[in-house]
């Protein structure tokens, strides 16, 4: 399962790039995502052909504030009503992350 998840974000991470002069930024708040998302490309042989592409930034000093947490929340509790995704469900933690995100930035 591992193999294939690596292969399929490796694969999507070289079409994203695909006629762009730009890097990836891969935005993560614990450094155990990217780790495992890293393992999974490694043991789809994929590493090789998409480290390059990407930048790697743990944002969770920008996310882990009082805003980043309220966002985040709300986005887990949308995730679980409207799409039947718990928390730690990879897209619903991604949704957060991207609320929390635009909650300290963006505001």
């Amino acid at each position: 399962m591992a193999r294939e998840l690596g292969y399929r974000a490796g694969q999507w991470f070289i079409a994203l790039v695909a006629g762009a002069s730009e890097q990836i930024t891969v935005a993560y708040d614990y450094d155990v995502d990217f780790d495992l998302l890293r393992d999974a490309m490694l043991e789809a042989s994929i590493w090789d052909q998409v480290h390059h592409l990407l930048v790697p930034k743990n944002i969770d000093n920008i996310t882990g504030g009082a805003e980043g947490a309220r966002a985040a929340e709300a986005s887990w509790l949308e995730s679980s009503l409207y799409r039947g995704l718990e928390r730690h469900h990879a897209l619903a933690d991604a949704l957060a992350l991207r609320a929390a995100w635009r909650a300290a930035c963006c505001g």
